[in-house]
């Protein structure tokens, strides 16, 4: 009888661990996405007579690490167009350095259309002084014609470069403009916690023949335990006599630490590796659950008959 006992019991556990393996099953990951945009507006004055400038390039409000930067200006009715680069400093004293006239007339002196394209080499004319910088152009030395965009000019600019696909660690690239030998980085959260032990230091070899380069980096957040959220990239610019160049270039980077599968704690599946889906354990679970239910019905009903002979 005890023995009859015993193997009710166990039928009626292992149909209970079949049902208690259904909680153990993985839920069904979430996902977000965003989205944005963005608007440009440009701005023309037109005269009776036709006169009219406008700086196609840069846009406003662009930032640069190079020194070499590529102005281009459509124009009417111009016979001449004049520029002026006005640099303030960061204690907002500006200092204002005239380009040479530009002479778009015909052979003969009249006015025309079209498209002017100019370089514009900040070491030239400011001595490459880094910091925010104001194009002014007019034609035929009208005031009223004027157009105004204003641009950074900065010892290091970082763009996007993807992610590293095996840590989830963001890339970058350095853009960094002539003199800058090395720079220093330190990792900040959103609430402004370094989270680097020291600042790194990245070398920044000039790649464009003196006039600075691109380095890219990868940002080591993987091994920093992290949680998953905006991080801020910040530098400082030196030369190679350790003078500071330019500080405060600052980006911002997502991360998303690199999720390990979860397992159970009782060391893993013992289907992993296999081709038993979830459906295929629910389904089985049942199944066992029922059969053993059914066995242990019949054993009862068979004690019972036995029970009442004697």
């Amino acid at each position: 009888m005890k023995m009859k006992r015993k193997g009710i019991i166990g039928v009626l556990s292992v149909a209970t661990l079949a049902l208690a393996g259904l909680a153990l099953l993985p839920s069904t990951p979430t996902f977000a996405a965003t989205t944005s945009s963005s608007n440009v507006t440009v701005r023309l004055t037109v005269l009776p007579s036709g006169e009219s400038v406008v700086i196609r390039f840069p846009s406003d409000g662009d930032t640069f690490a190079t020194d070499k930067i590529t102005i281009k200006k459509d124009y009417t009715s111009a016979r001449t167009l004049e520029t002026k680069i006005i640099y303030t400093d960061e204690n907002g004293v500006t200092t204002t350095y005239n380009v040479p006239v530009e002479n778009v007339a015909d052979p003969h002196g009249n006015p025309t259309n079209g498209t002017s394209e100019s370089e514009l080499d900040i070491t030239a004319i400011t001595g490459g002084r880094y910091g925010d910088y104001k194009i002014i152009t007019t034609v035929n030395g009208l005031p009223s014609t004027e157009d105004v965009i204003n641009f950074s000019y900065r010892a290091v600019k970082i763009t996007d470069n993807g992610t590293d696909p095996s840590t989830n660690n963001p890339k970058v690239n350095i853009e960094h403009g002539p003199r800058v030998d090395h720079i220093t980085v330190q990792i900040y959260d959103e609430n402004g916690n370094p989270v680097l032990p020291n600042p790194i230091t990245i070398p920044t070899p000039d790649t464009t023949g003196g006039h600075g380069g691109t380095t890219p980096w990868t940002v080591p957040l993987d091994g920093l335990n992290l949680k998953d959220g905006k991080y801020q990239i910040v530098t400082t610019a030196y030369d190679n006599g350790g003078n500071i160049l330019d500080r405060n270039t600052k980006y911002w980077v997502k991360y998303t630490s690199k999720k390990t599968p979860s397992v159970p704690e009782t060391g893993g599946s013992v289907f992993a590796g296999t081709n038993f889906t979830s459906a295929d354990f629910i389904s089985t679970s049942l199944a066992i659950f029922f059969v053993a239910t059914f066995f242990a019905i019949m054993v009862l009903k068979r004690n019972r008959k036995s029970q009442r002979r004697s």
